[in-house]
Parts: structure tokens; C-alpha cells; sequence
């Protein structure tokens, strides 16, 4: 008789067993019910393995509500392939022991005899913590106020670095000022220039589509206007310098802290923030409102071209009395 070995799951410890009368091991289990009820028998067939279990609860249902009823004889001498995992369900439904005139092949019953006398884990019940969400609460406060510390011992050291360079004019880092504004502000126009300009398309676009309804495609210059002006273009500046060169800035600095920059200037008594914090809040100070301008010019320009496609409104205002 050929035989052929499966390694089974680590917490099984066991290699489970297939037989040649086993070929078609896609054949999914059943269970036959054999007998009257005096005298039943249950008939096992088939591909008993893990896999197919889990596809089968109403199967698992089955074989733990016979092996309670008792007085039930077991074949499973016809099972194709048994596994450990199968094995082991039979056996807990069996009450960890095999039942009297049981019939199973010989590799078969090395499974079993594999589980006999061996102690099975139970799982820890979960335990019902009552403060639980006090707990993580507190967690939450604390942390908002470890980073609350943080930011305004931040801003304390910007201030102090701010009254310094006014003090000594020839320590302001005017190239890193310069770098930095370069890096945040300009190389940023391409990516704000193309968001305003798409946005102003798309809102353009939808409000005109509402505005033709009631016959008020006029107004879509003062919406695009205040919209624009006021929220949008403000808002996708901000977002977008903060996740581009807000990261990079970020980690720019965990490389040089990496790579022991960090150290190297304070072992030269040069200061981390009047050389990398102060230059990049400046550069941004002076970036920012220059990049909203930016973003609301390109943001007007996508609107006035969709709405003169979609509605023919012309580029050049009215003159008055017309």
C-alpha cells in the first residue's frame, strides 16, 4: 500500500495520513446515517480535512449531536483522507475517546491515539474591563498634552531664536532662508497650479449645471469668486504644502538625525533650530500667501474657461450701462 505524508498545521504536531483509495481528495466529507433507530450507524466518506471542515459547520453540527445521542456504531473506514485537525473535531465529539466497535483503518487510528492522554489548551476567556474607557481616555489626554508640551516648547525656542538674530543681524542663515523658501514655494507651483486649475474646472462645471435650472448662469462669477478666494484656495495650498513639503522637511530631518548630522552640529555648538527649524518656518511664512495667490489665480482661470465652454460666458467683463 502506497502512502503519502502531509505536514499539518504547527499546533497539530502531526502528519496526517492518505491512502491510495483516496485519489479524488477533492470529494467533499458526508455523513451516512445507516440502520433504525435501535440500531444506527454512521458512515463516513469521503475528504475529511481542514479545509473542507470549515466549509461545513452543519456537518460539524451533525457529528457532535450523534456522537451525544450514544449507542451509535462508527465507520469511517471509508474516509479518503483524514487530517489531524479532522481527526482531532472527531475525537472532542467523541469525549476524547474512541467509541466501542468503532471501524477505521490502522493509519487512521494513529491519529486518534495521537490525542489520547494529551491535555488540550482551552482559551482564556476575554476579560471585561469596566475602565476600560476611562483608560484610553485618559491615554488620548495624555497624549494631547505631551504634544500641546511639545509645540509650545517649540514655539518658545522659535521666539528666543527670533530675539537673537535681531540682536545679531549677521547670524540670520540667509541661504538656508533662501534654499528653503526655493524648495517649499517654488518647486511647489506645478503641483498647486495644476490641483487650483482642475478644481476651479470641476466646480465651474457642477454649479453651472444647478444655475442653468433656474436660469442664473450669471452668478457663477460671484460664486467662483468667494468660493475660490475665500476657502478653497487657501485650504488646497495649505494641504497640499503641508503633505509635500511638510513630509520632506520631516524627513529631511530624520535622515540627518540617521545619520548623526545632528550630532555633528551640536558637537560644533551650532544650533538645530536657528539652522533647520527657524529658516524652513520662514520660508514657509513668506511661501504661503505668495502660493495662495498662485492657487486662486489658476483656480479663476479653470473656472472662467469652463464656464465659458458650458455656459458662453465671455473672459471680459460688461461695461456699465450695458
Amino acid at each position: 500500500m502506497k502512502t503519502h505524508f502531509n505536514q499539518p498545521l504547527p499546533w497539530l504536531g502531526r502528519v496526517s495520513f492518505m491512502t491510495d483509495k483516496a485519489v479524488n481528495k477533492g470529494v467533499p466529507p458526508s455523513l451516512k446515517v445507516r440502520g433504525e433507530s435501535g440500531s444506527k450507524a454512521i458512515v463516513l466518506t469521503g475528504s475529511w480535512d481542514l479545509r473542507n471542515l470549515a466549509a461545513a459547520p452543519d456537518l460539524r453540527k451533525a457529528i457532535k449531536h450523534y456522537a451525544a445521542a450514544g449507542n451509535i456504531q462508527w465507520d469511517i473506514s471509508q474516509v479518503g483522507l483524514l487530517d489531524s485537525a479532522a481527526a482531532f473535531i472527531l475525537w472532542q465529539s467523541w469525549g476524547e475517546k474512541i467509541p466501542a466497535g468503532v471501524q477505521m483503518r490502522s493509519e487512521h487510528q494513529r491519529l486518534f491515539e495521537h490525542w489520547h492522554g494529551r491535555k488540550i489548551p482551552m482559551p482564556k476567556p476575554a476579560r471585561v474591563e469596566l475602565f476600560a474607557a476611562v483608560h484610553y481616555t485618559l491615554g488620548l489626554i495624555q497624549g494631547f498634552g505631551f504634544h500641546l508640551a511639545a509645540w509650545l516648547t517649540l514655539f518658545g525656542r522659535l521666539i528666543l531664536d527670533l530675539g537673537y538674530l535681531l540682536q545679531h543681524p549677521r547670524a540670520v542663515p540667509w541661504k538656508e532662508i533662501s534654499f528653503n523658501v526655493y524648495q517649499a514655494g517654488v518647486r511647489a507651483l506645478g503641483i498647486t497650479a495644476l490641483v487650483g486649475f482642475l478644481v476651479g474646472v470641476s466646480m465651474s462645471y457642477l454649479s453651472a449645471l444647478q444655475l442653468q435650472k433656474f436660469g442664473a448662469e450669471i452668478y457663477i462669477i460671484d460664486l467662483l469668486g468667494l468660493s475660490v478666494i475665500r476657502e478653497l484656495g487657501p485650504m488646497l495650498a495649505a494641504i497640499l504644502i503641508a503633505g509635500r513639503s511638510g513630509s520632506a522637511m520631516t524627513a529631511e530631518i530624520g535622515i540627518m538625525r540617521v545619520t548623526q548630522e545632528l550630532d555633528a552640529l551640536s558637537a560644533m555648538g551650532i544650533s538645530h533650530s536657528v539652522r533647520l527649524v527657524l529658516p524652513k518656518v520662514i520660508a514657509l511664512a513668506i511661501a504661503m500667501p505668495l502660493l495662495i495667490v498662485w492657487t486662486d489665480t489658476l483656480a479663476l482661470i479653470g473656472g472662467i474657461v469652463s464656464a465659458q465652454l458650458t455656459m458662453d460666458i465671455g473672459y471680459q467683463a460688461a461695461k456699465p450701462g450695458r
